[in-house]
Formats: C-alpha cells, sequence, structure tokens
C-alpha cells in the first residue's frame, strides 16, 4: 500500500508517496497484544462474555491477521477454512486425541517441543 500523505508515527516521518507494509509475523508476537506471544495457549481464543450479553472473543483477535485484512486480504482464505473444516472432521472421526504427559509416548503431535502433546489413536 502507498500512503497519500506525510505521515509522523513518533519521531519517525514516512513520506507521501511511500510504500507501506505491516508484518503479520511481528504483530503475532506483540507483547502488547499476547501475553507470551511464543507459548501454545489455546484458552486465548475461548468466547467469553461480551457487552450486552453478547458473545466475543478475547480483545487480541483485533491483532490476529493471518490472511491480512480488508479488501486486499488473501484470496484464498475461504478455501483455507473449507479445507480446515473438512481435514478436521476427517481427523476427529477417524481418530481419537488424548493429552499425554511429555516423554511417554514415542510418536506425539506437538506446536512446540514445550507444547501439548497428543496422542492420536485410530478409531475402530
Amino acid at each position: 500500500r502507498w500512503n497519500v500523505k506525510d505521515f509522523r508515527a513518533g519521531s519517525c516521518i514516512i513520506p507521501k508517496g511511500s510504500s507501506v507494509c505491516i508484518s503479520s509475523f511481528l504483530i503475532h508476537r506483540n507483547i502488547d497484544a499476547y501475553a507470551d506471544p511464543d507459548l501454545f495457549k489455546p484458552d486465548r481464543w475461548n468466547v467469553k462474555e461480551g457487552k450486552g450479553g453478547g458473545k466475543k472473543v478475547d480483545e487480541t483477535v483485533e491483532h490476529f491477521l493471518p490472511f491480512g485484512s480488508g479488501r486486499r486480504s488473501c484470496i484464498g482464505r475461504a478455501l483455507a477454512s473449507a479445507e480446515l473444516n473438512v481435514i478436521l472432521s476427517e481427523l476427529c472421526a477417524k481418530y481419537e486425541f488424548m493429552v499425554v504427559d511429555k516423554g511417554k509416548y514415542d510418536y506425539c503431535v506437538t506446536h512446540k517441543t514445550s507444547g501439548m502433546y497428543l496422542k492420536l489413536q485410530r478409531r475402530m
């Protein structure tokens, strides 16, 4: 994107006509938006009670941009979402997922070495 007029960000001036982009990688690791951004914490996305009794996801959702935002967001977002639904439903239909203690099993799935370990058992 190109800014249409000079812009001041703190002590930095971004001149009119400059190419401007954001890094979702850095946004997703912003300690002001996410406590312990490098830790696997699925509870970040729990739905909570909002104002007026409505449901809302934690405030950090406004900083979650895996597909970008606005008119120029990722064209494949809908396809990726549909594929995830199919894949997850297939996995859940064919396997049972169990949380295990680290080191108990040889074959586990984990987000990171410090993350949650899962054992998959094929359903009969």
